[in-house]
């Protein structure tokens, strides 16, 4: 690992030597950032994708921490540049999260709510909530989902393009590709 580049919410930072990696990793500031620049694969991975084990207790006070000064992200990496991370449901929600939220899948002409099944990092499963109302999105349609957290009210809204649907007596199931 020569240089590390460290990303959250849309906006990339470092590059910081393996040294100040391994400190901040230490420190725990690590934890202020999502994505890590993974040069050998050449995208961007999650810093951490599981959730906690349900038997781990809530962090103490004294072990949060304010995020370490932010280098200024560059305007000319040196090369080879990290392209920016893809704005994704990873960037405002967990994967595991998605299906709790409201969503509502919509497009300039039509919007229609449902439900999101089978998240992954690629995409997910729209469910439709409404099946004999709900229009039909094109096959290949651009469209976006507007997800929302009742409980925090904090609220994403992603770029999509439908690569599959299919009409079931529930409703209609469209297959979701992130952008």
């Amino acid at each position: 690992m020569k240089t590390v580049y460290l990303a959250r919410k849309g906006e990339v930072f470092g590059p910081y030597s393996a040294p100040e990696y391994e400190a901040m990793k230490a420190s725990g500031e690590l934890e202020k950032y999502t994505w890590i620049w993974d040069e050998r694969s050449g995208e961007w991975s999650p810093l951490d994708d599981s959730p906690p084990a349900l038997s781990s207790a809530p962090p103490s006070a004294a072990s949060k921490s304010t995020p370490p000064p932010a280098k200024p992200a560059l305007s000319k990496p040196p090369a080879p540049s990290p392209p920016a991370p893809k704005k994704s449901t990873v960037m405002a929600f967990a994967l595991g999260d998605l299906e709790s939220l409201a969503t509502i899948c919509f497009t300039d002409e039509i919007a229609t709510p449902g439900k999101i099944t089978d998240a992954t990092s690629v995409g997910c499963a729209f469910v439709t909530i409404a099946p004999r109302t709900a229009p039909k999105f094109g096959a290949r349609a651009k469209v976006k989902l507007s997800l929302l957290d009742p409980k925090s009210s904090k609220m994403d809204i992603v770029a999509a393009t439908i690569v599959g649907r299919e009409h079931t007596a529930q409703g209609w199931i469209y297959q979701i590709r992130w952008q």
